[in-house]
């Protein structure tokens, strides 16, 4: 018996997940994204199927780094970059409502990411 699910995140053309969507044990919510296509979603674990069920999308959100997932809060904290700027972002682990935003007026893209328009990223 496997013991794993495949879901994509969306099926669009020329998509990029850059680094490993967030996993949250205490909730069973998987937080992935497609950099290319500016898409974020999570799926939740649903034991009566035996798989992940899509609870949240969110579209032009340009997620190209870690996340950070705080137990206390049930939010997330990712980055959503455009094209010379990039805010730092905290979301609802179920919803997907913004919690918070810091925008940095940056050349660059935060983290080890490839940027959509070819200019090579560094960390800020």
């Amino acid at each position: 018996m496997n013991n794993f699910n495949i879901a994509p995140v969306r099926s669009l053309a020329k998509d990029s997940t850059t680094n490993n969507p967030l996993y949250c044990t205490q909730k069973k919510i998987l937080v992935a994204f497609d950099f290319a296509n500016r898409v974020i979603c999570g799926l939740k674990y649903s034991e009566e199927s035996r798989g992940l069920l899509k609870i949240l999308e969110k579209t032009s959100f340009g997620c190209g780094r870690r996340m950070i997932y705080y137990r206390d809060t049930g939010e997330t904290v990712t980055n959503n970059y455009k094209r010379f700027s990039d805010s730092t972002v905290g979301l609802d682990i179920e919803s997907g409502h913004e919690k918070g935003r810091d925008t940095l007026k940056s050349f660059s893209q935060v983290c080890f990411s490839p940027a959509r328009d070819g200019i090579a990223t560094f960390i800020i």
